[in-house]
């Protein structure tokens, strides 16, 4: 497999003692601050993500969150006479 071209940059402002901070992470781990900076905003974006896409119910959590879906939904009166006006667009 060959390896993905980068080609895009990604700058960031950052306070001195964040640099140097990074800097010192960076070389602790033997990397180079573009190397590391890139692994570390990745895994932070990709962790934050699957915060958003996934979530983890028990088996009474489950059946109570698969009744609520599988339910007819409630009618929102305001809603409905809402669909019902003619778009202000369409006039």
């Amino acid at each position: 497999m060959k390896p993905s071209l980068k080609d895009r940059r990604l700058a960031m402002r950052v306070t001195g003692a964040q640099e140097e901070a990074i800097k010192n992470a960076a070389a602790s781990l033997g990397q180079s601050v573009s190397v590391f900076s890139v692994q570390a905003v990745l895994a932070k974006a990709n962790e934050l993500l699957a915060d958003q896409r996934t979530f983890n119910l028990d088996a009474k959590a489950w059946d109570e969150f698969t009744s609520r879906l599988d339910a007819p939904p409630t009618p929102i009166s305001p809603l409905l006479k809402l669909a019902k006006k003619t778009s202000p667009f369409n006039s």
